[in-house]
């Protein structure tokens, strides 16, 4: 836990949370003690843990592996790698490669097409779910969402399953996955639920966070009220303010910082704050921690 962000990367092997599975690759690991090592190692915040999952191993049909996934995302690793099993030349699996049922390229890079448990269009399907996932998941945009997301046990499989629908839908895998354009994605996904506010605000939280200047037009409410903003605190906040101003460069500190208002839901999830409502300063230094987001600050009343 003292340890410098960034320092180690663990590549964590999961592959899949299925009993079955696991004794079939011979692959024997606790499930419940890999999530609560993970969970402590994510909570540290402080090496880059990137969990490995394999579509298409034994056993494991769409079902088992949605639910790995799900256990995978509720440890909190940073990426979550989803990789097509490979039935290499001389391996065991290749082996029972007939008491499995498996259907693969028999040459480089040896793909597994189907098997028993995943017919040829089930696990095509999967396999862009595991793509779409990496597009959203394997970056620094949206760790709000993410965090939010475990907190209140969402059908993280079925949230997924939403985001693919609409990513194929907007050719998601024939463009560039920028920021703007996943968050364009996710708005869709999440409109018309209970918490589409609150999530809104997680979204532009984000935003602002991986140092972004101006919000898309899809996350504006009114155009005014950054600025509008900016001017009631230049006139309300005091002349100097430790910690982020001196009365010298007071000017430049408001010419340079991004505000913006959030309700006291958002700011419970951001910060734990029990105020109803508050602004969040969005400054030019960067977070020593391991994705070197924009430093925030609720500023006082």
């Amino acid at each position: 836990e003292t340890v410098e962000p960034g320092r180690f990367q663990f590549e964590i092997g999961i592959q899949s949370t299925n009993e079955l599975t696991l004794a079939a690759i011979r692959r024997r690991i606790d499930p419940a003690a890999a999530h609560a090592t993970v969970s402590r190692l994510a909570a540290a915040g402080n090496i880059h843990l990137h969990a490995d999952l394999i579509l298409g191993l034994p056993f494991e049909d769409k079902e088992s592996y949605l639910r790995s996934f799900a256990d995978a995302f509720a440890m909190g690793s940073q990426y979550i790698q989803m990789g097509l099993l490979k039935l290499l030349p001389d391996t065991a699996i290749t082996a029972a490669a007939e008491e499995f049922g498996y259907i693969y390229c028999r040459k480089a890079p040896y793909s597994v097409l189907a098997n028993k448990w995943l017919d040829a269009e089930t696990l095509q399907s999967l396999y862009w779910f595991s793509e779409c996932v990496e597009k959203f998941c394997n970056n620094r945009y949206f760790p709000s969402i993410w965090k939010y997301l475990r907190r209140i046990n969402e059908d993280i499989a079925l949230f997924f399953e939403q985001v693919l629908r609409i990513s194929l839908q907007e050719r998601l895998f024939q463009l560039a996955p920028t920021q703007q354009f996943l968050t364009s994605i996710l708005m869709q996904v999440i409109e018309g639920r209970e918490d589409e506010q609150l999530l809104r605000e997680l979204l532009i939280f984000d935003w602002y966070r991986c140092g972004q200047k101006n919000l898309p037009p899809f996350l504006l409410t009114d155009k005014d009220e950054k600025r509008s903003l900016r001017d009631c605190l230049y006139r309300r906040l005091a002349d100097d303010l430790p910690g982020l101003y001196t009365k010298k460069d007071r000017n430049r500190f408001f010419k340079q910082t991004i505000f913006h208002a959030f309700s006291g839901n958002a700011l419970k999830e951001i910060s734990g704050s029990g105020k109803k409502r508050g602004c969040l300063a969005f400054l030019l230094q960067r977070e020593k921690n391991l994705a070197r987001l924009q430093k925030s600050v609720l500023l006082s009343d």
